[in-house]
């Protein structure tokens, strides 16, 4: 009997373990990519904000907040914060990251920095762009292209900071 409670308290463990476990990186991306081309935004944003309320510190939720940032909430330079930190933890942790999805996230860091410069050539303040984003509006303008800001999550590291 004291063997079968054993069984029992370690299959319970398991699975209580393995529902906390973080999703990996193409899950991430075929729930955000789904909801994108379905034009779900609502659903979309509900599920970014969990995502990283659940794992704050891990690479493709972090990857995925940064993408919420810029496109939901219009907070360019949050966006560009999250990326440099995984970009300073993948110089101060050789080998930790591939070298495709540093380079990826590097990218999109230089892209942030130009958008964030030609706003601030224009005059438009954080606050403007902050009170004026849309998800919706964005998606329309892109159409069915899917951005780099949603592909990179696929090839993130499923790692932690």
């Amino acid at each position: 009997m004291k063997l079968f409670s054993e069984i029992i308290v370690f299959l319970i463990f398991g699975v209580v373990t393995g529902l906390a476990q973080s999703p990996s990186s193409s899950e991430i991306y075929s729930q955000v990519e789904s909801l994108w081309n379905n034009n779900q935004m609502v659903q979309l944003d509900q599920y970014l904000e969990d995502l990283i309320d659940q794992n704050p510190d891990y690479a493709p939720a972090i990857t995925a907040s940064s993408f919420h940032d810029a496109i939901f909430k219009g907070k360019l330079p949050s966006a560009k914060q999250k990326l440099e930190s995984i970009k300073n933890d993948a110089s101060a942790n050789s080998g930790k990251y591939s070298d495709e999805f540093i380079e990826a996230v590097e990218g999109l860091i230089e892209e942030l920095d130009h958008e964030i410069d030609m706003h601030a050539r224009h005059g438009i303040t954080d606050a403007t762009l902050e009170a004026n984003a849309s998800a919706i509006a964005v998606r329309a303008a892109w159409g069915n292209d899917i951005p780099i800001q949603i592909l990179i999550i696929e090839i993130a590291n499923e790692v932690t900071l």
